[in-house]
């Protein structure tokens, strides 16, 4: 081949190139947004942006805005999608935006006629109904509504998005009547996702709900439902999550679960179930949530639940479940949350619970379980909160405990552990925060702690033989609430309880103690946000101490007080229960305690030596005198 015509054809093979390069080009660019659709979305913004009402805000709608001179694409504005062919905008994202006011059919919005996905949630609408025309937006497959302050009756014209696959309409005022939740189903066909959370309906849930065989998750919590749960419900083929919880006119029978089934969450709390867990419980083998607290069951826990190998929550609380607790349960190794309390329960805990080295609440509380804790519960390296109250476990506070280094609460609250307690075992714990040992045989040996106990928040010490107060308490900085009540502490009240926690303190109750009184008069409390102060049963003497003025419930009943009321009662601006009953008070009642009118709810005066008239209170003040 001649050089020239070889020459010729590689230019001319370049040409093509550039050309097809400039024809890729072209193609490829992404339209901009329309003009009109630009206009509706600043217009929105204009109407409803309100960046000065948002104590938090990611600054998303600031990318909305045209400089001067041009023309702007929206498409490439945040939480704005568009058709990458027509430009249409086809998805619009404006979740926690800070939008404010009401809205009506007339906003711009509904001009964008091609939105497939809408989400509007966490907004504030101010309880304006949902707009009529959102049922102009008949490509819609996708609404988000949730917690935007809709309110009142979800508009007819929902019915026509015959596309959405899914719709949240939680956590507003809304309701669902007419149309009702079956006209919903009926219409809305393909849906994959339903969250109708606290939407209020009425009358039962229709059996045409099995029909929505694309369903994978329905979530109707908190809907005030009655009737029966339809039982096909739960064979729908693709359902992950079903979530009737706190519906407590909802009757739900369980059925037999098979294989196949692919759910994952199962939350039936606060419904009527009024039966037993069936044993085929352990075929639902994706599970991963199990709520089925305070629903009326009844029966034994079935060993089967130990099969759920991908669990890690189990509620069966607020039940009236019987028998002993599974130890097949010690094969849930990635359980997070166990709570089992407020039943029936028998027996000892097994052993092999203490394993469950994922679990963060383990609450064994309000049962009828015997024995010993497990000198093994210190495999529980993982929880926070650990409450085996209100049982009838007895010897002695397994030491182990000491190394659940990442213990926040603890409570083993009337029992019947003896021996004597250790306290500076259960304080090792840098990270607990509220301790709870009231009403068991044991003795607490208190004497004076090395460590740091500056995070205790609460501490339960009743019934605890203690016979003084524990110097430890000097150390408790933050300390909001003690119970000391029931030991046989006697004598004077330290001074220097007086300066516990002063900015802290809001619960005191010394009360049942062998007490005589404070080191001087008049008493002066440094607790400036003391809520409670609780001193009866006790033998006080001296003038009636005057609490701080934040004090809500002041008790003093049941002591030797003696002296008048001090005319500084009066300033007691927020007092609801004050019970001076069965002391040696004496004189006349203070005129002025007609001004605790407003708040007070009990005045308690009986076994005293007053006279004279009772000052006039608030029709609905319980006065309790002789």
């Amino acid at each position: 081949m001649k050089t020239g015509t070889l020459l010729l054809m590689v230019v001319l093979l370049i040409l093509a190139c550039s050309v097809f390069s400039s024809d890729t080009r072209v193609t490829s660019r992404k339209p901009k947004c329309r003009e009109d659709e630009r206009s509706a979305l600043l217009e929105f913004k204009r109407a409803f942006f309100r960046k000065s009402m948002c104590a938090s805000y990611d600054g998303q709608l600031e990318s909305w805005r045209v400089a001067e001179g041009e023309a702007g694409d929206c498409c490439a504005w945040d939480g704005v999608e568009c058709n990458e062919e027509t430009g249409r905008v086809v998805s619009l994202d404006l979740e926690n935006s800070c939008l404010h006011g009401p809205i009506g059919s007339n906003a711009s919005l509904f001009r964008l006629v091609r939105l497939q996905r809408l989400n509007l949630a966490a907004n504030d609408f101010k309880l304006s109904q949902i707009p009529s025309a959102i049922g102009n937006l008949r490509e819609l497959t996708r609404l988000v509504l949730f917690d935007s302050s809709f309110r009142g009756q979800i508009p007819q014209e929902v019915l026509n998005l015959t596309n959405l696959s899914f719709l949240d309409l939680s956590y507003n005022a809304l309701e669902l009547k007419s149309p009702s939740i079956e006209n919903l189903v009926q219409s809305l066909t393909k849906m994959e996702g339903l969250n109708l959370s606290q939407v209020l309906m009425s009358g039962p849930l229709p059996e045409v709900l099995a029909d929505l065989s694309n369903l994978t998750s329905l979530v109707l919590a908190n809907c005030s439902l009655q009737g029966e749960l339809p039982m096909a419900t739960f064979e729908l083929p693709r359902l992950k999550t079903l979530d009737v919880s706190v519906n407590k006119n909802l009757s739900v029978r369980m059925p037999e679960f098979h294989w196949r089934s692919p759910l994952k969450s199962l939350l039936l709390a606060w419904t009527r179930c009024s039966s037993q867990l069936p044993g085929s419980l352990g075929n639902l083998n994706s599970l991963i949530e199990l709520n089925i607290a305070s629903c009326e069951l009844s029966g034994v826990i079935p060993s089967s639940v130990g099969e759920l190998a991908q669990l890690y929550t189990l509620d069966l609380s607020g039940n009236q479940l019987t028998g002993e607790i599974p130890p097949s349960l010690g094969k849930l190794v990635g359980l997070t949350y166990l709570d089992l309390s407020s039943n029936q329960l028998s027996g000892e805990i097994p052993s092999s619970l203490m394993n469950l080295t994922e679990v963060t609440l383990f609450d064994l509380s309000y049962n009828r379980l015997t024995g010993q804790i497990p000198s093994q519960i210190s495999g529980l390296t993982s929880v926070l909160m650990l409450d085996l109250s209100y049982n009838r476990l007895e010897g002695l506070m397994p030491r182990t405990i000491s190394e659940l280094k990442n213990l926040n609460k603890f409570t083993v609250v009337s029992n019947n552990l003896n021996g004597t307690a250790q306290f500076d075992m259960l304080m090792k714990h840098q990270s607990l925060q509220a301790l709870y040992l009231s009403f068991n045989n044991f003795s607490l040996v208190t004497q004076d702690l090395n460590v740091s106990l500056s995070k205790i928040v609460v501490l339960g010490l009743a019934s605890c033989s203690l016979t003084e107060f524990p110097k430890f308490l000097t150390k408790l900085d933050t300390l909001e609430w003690i119970d000391l009540s029931y030991n046989g502490i006697s004598g004077q009240v330290p001074q220097w309880l007086l300066n516990v926690s002063t900015e802290n303190l809001a619960h005191l109750n010394l009360s049942k103690n062998s007490l005589t009184g404070f080191p001087s008069y008049p008493v002066k409390f440094k607790w400036a946000n003391l809520q409670t102060l609780d001193l009866r049963y006790n033998g006080m003497e001296g003038p009636l101490p005057l609490p701080p003025r934040a004090i809500l419930f002041y008790l003093a009943s049941n002591n030797k007080l003696t002296g008048q009321i001090p005319q500084a009662m009066c300033q007691l601006s927020s007092i609801q229960i004050l019970d001076l009953a069965n002391n040696e008070l004496l004189g006349v009642l203070p005129s002025c305690l007609s001004n605790l009118s407003s708040t007070l709810l009990t005045l308690s005066l009986h076994g005293n030596r007053f006279h004279g008239r009772i000052p006039r209170l608030q029709r609905g003040v319980r006065i309790e005198n002789d």
